[in-house]
């Protein structure tokens, strides 16, 4: 069985026992532990949607979505949100989750590749990326469908992770088990990527000290009531420490940027 393999047939059975833990009806302080699957939690997708102008009436296309959390906060900005993930698991637990939010009328979740996602060409006003690229070897195909998908004048909202410093990061992260299917790449080559494809570049910030500062934060601070994600994936809590000791010693950037169509 590959990791790939593994890892989804783990997932599966994580999201199963989390959704039996849950209730029927679900708010924001139930899934604190566990919505928002990145660095920066909730804050830095609320600061991506705010520069990004996401508003009511538009459509918002989340590549990477995994269990849904920076999509339902769209949908409360008045987005429509489409959500695509890779993984069956994802899609089935973000499609429950949000359900038991209340949030499926402005919501939904499916199975589909970044780099060939099957809607109409300009079907978005926004597509937001939020440490998902890692996954995807091909980041110029990726950057196309991207600008494929956006309406003129739309733009894409990005908060990702990129290679820095020497030497390869410590594994497990959240992202990979191994690093067989990680595929790290500069914050200049990812925004070379991006331009390759016809998308402008308006706003690219490294935001690498203020995520350092929150992952200090974060795992000084005491555990949050319910699910965590260091108890949803495979050895989570060694991968959440990785992640943080590779922000910390600069083996990886996190960038946050808006490129227009």
């Amino acid at each position: 069985m590959s990791d790939n393999a593994y890892e989804s047939e783990y997932q599966t059975k994580q999201g199963r026992t989390l959704l039996d833990q849950l209730p029927a009806q679900l708010d924001a302080s139930m899934l604190a532990g566990i919505d928002q699957f990145h660095a920066g939690g909730a804050e830095a997708v609320s600061r991506l949607l705010r520069s990004g102008g996401v508003r009511e009436g538009m459509t918002l296309i989340d590549l990477g979505s995994g269990l849904g959390g920076p999509a339902r906060l769209a949908a409360t900005l008045g987005a429509t949100v489409i959500g695509i993930d890779q993984s069956p698991s994802f899609v089935d637990l973000a499609t429950a989750l949000s359900a038991r939010s209340g949030r499926a009328d402005r919501v939904t979740f499916r199975v589909g590749d970044m780099t060939s996602v099957e809607l109409p060409d300009h079907a978005a006003d926004r597509v937001m990326l939020i440490h998902a690229q890692m996954n995807v070897p091909d980041k110029v195909g990726l950057a196309r469908s991207i600008a494929r998908l956006l309406r003129p004048g739309g733009a894409l909202l990005l908060w990702e992770i990129c290679a820095a410093g020497d030497g390869d990061v410590p594994w497990p992260m959240p992202w990979s088990l191994d690093g067989h299917d990680s595929h790290l790449v500069s914050a200049s080559d990812l925004r070379a990527a991006l331009e390759q494809s016809g998308l402008q570049v308006t706003d690219w910030a490294d935001r690498t000290a203020w995520t350092g500062e929150w992952f200090r934060q974060t795992m000084s601070a005491p555990p949050a009531a319910g699910p965590s994600l260091a108890g949803f994936l495979d050895r989570g809590p060694e991968r959440l420490r990785n992640f943080a000791r590779a922000v910390a010693t600069g083996q990886v950037a996190l960038i946050e940027g808006i490129a227009h169509a």
